[in-house]
């Protein structure tokens, strides 16, 4: 029996949460799913059981990329009923997932580095009638509005519930680690085409491709049959700050009230006038956090900026105190930072792109045409890990439903 043969263009959070997908939802004997991507997550090792090594690890990565570089909670900033679907797919399969501990022979439940971790989750907004921004929010357990009086300073008004944050030294290599496990097959190399891509697919597995998945984030403006230059990066900066004792205890004077801190941790971020978290405390729930708010439109420097490091450590100490854990005193300076990156989020003008395009063709040996079906699924700015499932959930059902396009590309193969 002839396999299907898909290959996935992208490595990152979307293309190994889509090949994850395709693999649960076929049959080894009949199905074979080729992952084709320049970077990638390490591989699962005794190293990467302890998150310091981890975040060591995968912050040797380009800050092209983005997702190596996140620092991901699950907060809905949904501007569609589209995305709102995907957040919320995403937010039902990670809790199955944190509930079922797939990765438990990594992680152990008595671990205290976890892929995801439960938090209290405190949002922020400058407008006192920030409905706009709560809705995508009231969805989440124990949500609640909160009153002035249990607000931070200098802020007009905000909610709290519980959502999961994603730790993603650990989390990112288990979804290849899951990948593998399901029969996935990885080469990694670059490529410069979707052309190229099918390629060396084809020529490692032996056999034709029937449909590829191009999800190359930022690299879909310099695939030659691509070319997709409303895609831009947002230039964002991170700091890794260890904090063990900076439990909920200390955020419940003014978040919560004695006794209803759900979880350990509390997050926290902040919702500027443009909509946008320009301030942000995400714990990974080990006692590290990762600190950021920055946001610029392209900007392809990976260089780490002190300054910027400098305030945004000014930001969250305004809000988290207790974040400087040497001395006591709440200033840069007494923060433990044990690692700053950049990493360029993929964004795209016209919005995130998920559809089928055209079919690519080509002539064969012998005279015969091969045509393979291309579905795009890029542009997802900074809330792929957020939207992930929901996304690799829309991929398969365009590729499961009838191809509705109509060959219309003939690129040229250099066949191998």
């Amino acid at each position: 029996m002839t396999k299907a043969h898909t290959v996935i263009l992208g490595g990152g959070v979307i293309g190994l949460s889509a090949g994850i997908t395709f693999l649960e939802r076929t049959s080894a004997d009949t199905f074979q799913v080729t992952l084709v991507s320049k970077d990638l997550p390490p591989r699962l090792s005794k190293h990467t059981t302890s998150n310091d090594k981890a975040a060591g690890e995968i912050e040797r990565q380009s800050s092209e990329y983005a997702s190596a570089w996140a620092g991901a909670h699950h907060v809905s900033a949904a501007n569609s009923e589209r995305e709102l679907r995907w957040d919320k797919l995403t937010f039902e399969k990670m809790k199955t997932l944190q509930c079922e501990r797939p990765w438990d022979s990594w992680w152990p439940e008595d671990s205290i580095a976890q892929p995801l971790a439960w938090v209290n989750q405190v949002e922020t907004f400058h407008s006192s009638k920030p409905e706009e921004w709560i809705k995508p929010l009231e969805w989440y357990p124990d949500f609640e509005v909160l009153p002035q009086e249990r607000l931070p300073r200098n802020t007009a008004s905000g909610c709290r519930f519980s959502t999961l944050d994603i730790n993603v030294p650990l989390y990112l290599p288990w979804l290849r680690a899951r990948f593998e496990e399901l029969g996935g097959v990885i080469i990694q190399r670059s490529v410069d085409s979707v052309a190229e891509c099918i390629q060396f697919a084809e020529a490692d597995a032996g056999m034709p491709v029937t449909a590829v998945v191009v999800c190359p984030g930022l690299g879909a403006r310099k695939l030659l049959d691509v070319r997709d230059h409303s895609m831009y990066p947002l230039r964002g900066q991170v700091a890794r700050v260890h904090a063990p004792s900076c439990d909920s205890s200390i955020v419940r004077t003014w978040s919560s009230r004695k006794g209803e801190e759900q979880h350990r941790y509390t997050g926290y971020s902040r919702c500027n006038q443009e909509g946008w978290r320009d301030c942000y405390i995400i714990p990974m729930g080990d006692g590290t956090f990762v600190v950021g708010g920055t946001r610029i439109p392209n900007d392809w420097s990976s260089d780490v900026r002190p300054e910027t490091t400098k305030k945004i450590l000014e930001q969250v100490l305004q809000v988290f105190p207790e974040l400087a854990n040497v001395g006591g005193v709440p200033l840069p300076e007494n923060v433990k930072v044990n690692s700053v990156g950049v990493g360029l989020r993929p964004a795209r003008k016209a919005g995130a792109r998920l559809e089928e395009g055209p079919a690519l063709t080509w002539e064969a040996p012998k005279g015969t045409k091969k045509t393979c079906r291309v579905i795009y699924a890029y542009g997802f700015g900074g809330f792929g890990y957020q939207a992930s499932w929901g996304i690799a959930d829309d991929v398969w059902e365009i590729y499961a439903r009838p191809s509705l396009r109509s060959p219309a590309r003939e690129p040229r193969l250099n066949r191998m």
